[in-house]
């Protein structure tokens, strides 16, 4: 447990360039790092042992999507035309969903699995990400 002189580390944006303390990236002023008050250190967010963060999974927002909206038209239709409109409805819904928003989904596994085998463990993946909030379960493009 720290101390009251000793602050966990925390993470900022940077005033000032530093260097990190791990893999020796230099990190330009206004970038996202780590700050260590106790050793005075920079942590870039890719060396930092962070086990908070989770990947998503690729392609997991297209495919809710697609059943997102095949389950709205099944309702719609129930609503309109009875139960069994709404059994028709749900196959022809199911199919366009796949045709669809599945081979989105199943295109964005495809992008994953390739980065994987031809980068490594080089790159983290991040999947389904926000661009305005850096996060959330579900992509903005899919809403």
């Amino acid at each position: 447990m720290p101390t009251v002189d000793q602050k966990p580390p925390r993470k900022l944006r940077l005033r000032y360039p530093a260097t990190c303390v791990s893999c020796g990236i230099s990190l330009s002023n206004g970038a996202e790092a780590i700050w260590d008050g106790t050793t005075k250190t920079v942590t870039c967010l890719a060396c930092f042992p962070d086990r908070g963060v989770d990947p998503g999974a690729a392609g997991a927002s297209a495919a809710a999507e697609g059943s997102r909206r095949a389950a709205r038209k099944v309702d719609e239709v129930r609503r309109k035309y009875g139960d069994h409109a709404a059994e028709v409805a749900l196959e022809m819904a199911g199919r366009d969903a796949e045709a669809t928003w599945g081979k989105g989904s199943e295109g964005e596994s495809w992008l994953v699995g390739y980065t994987a085998r031809e980068v490594g463990d080089g790159v983290i993946a991040l999947h389904d990400r926000s661009p305005k909030s850096g996060g959330g379960s579900q992509s903005s493009r899919h809403s």
